[in-house]
């Protein structure tokens, strides 16, 4: 947020502030918006999921993670891959399968450049390996309940300089006013 104006645009895509809310059902606030992107032959991710999981079925789902592709994503470049219907699930993934191994449900996300994969952060995923080393650059952004701590603390990065530039609905999402949380963390998450 802090490198240029451009990433508080990308945050307030209004498609993904409406997915976002719709899936947490509450109110939202920005937790992180980073730049992925991964090397050739290093090795894929483990399955995983980006917030803590769910216990009880009556749990709510607080995390929303969005991928804006900035180039072409393949198979050989290391596409995202995704375990569908897996937010459902109770527990961590290593909880039910070897998060090392591939898995029959698995499915490869290719996509354009320009194109958004959401996710709630409870489904199961992984980066793929870049097998080519062709660029498969990516920004996650991701949004969690309001009452929660931020993956980034955006009060502690974010100069006092870029959020003159900010309006105030986004200085609401961003966490920024005095009055919304502090935390004392530079980082939190699961």
């Amino acid at each position: 947020m802090n490198k240029h104006i451009i990433f508080s645009k990308i945050a307030t895509i209004p498609v993904l502030l409406h997915a976002a809310y719709h899936i947490i059902s509450d109110d939202i606030k920005l937790s992180s918006i980073i730049f992925r992107e991964p090397k050739k032959n290093f090795s894929e991710q483990e399955i995983h999921i980006d917030w803590h999981p769910r216990r009880k079925h009556s749990d709510k789902y607080k995390s929303v993670v969005c991928f804006y592709f900035l180039e072409e994503s393949t198979k050989e470049n290391g596409a995202t891959i995704i375990i569908p219907k897996t937010h459902k699930k109770l527990g961590y993934p290593c909880e039910h399968i070897n998060p090392f191994k591939k898995n029959s449900y698995e499915k490869i996300i290719e996509a354009k450049a320009g194109s958004i994969l959401i996710l709630n952060a409870n489904t199961w995923h992984k980066g793929g390996e870049n097998k080519v080393g062709k660029k498969r650059g990516m920004i996650a952004i991701e949004y969690r309940q309001r009452k929660l701590k931020q993956l980034l603390n955006q009060k502690k990065y974010v100069c006092d300089e870029m959020q003159k530039n900010f309006l105030d609905y986004e200085k609401f999402l961003f966490g920024l006013r005095p009055n919304d949380i502090s935390q004392f963390e530079d980082s939190y998450g699961p």
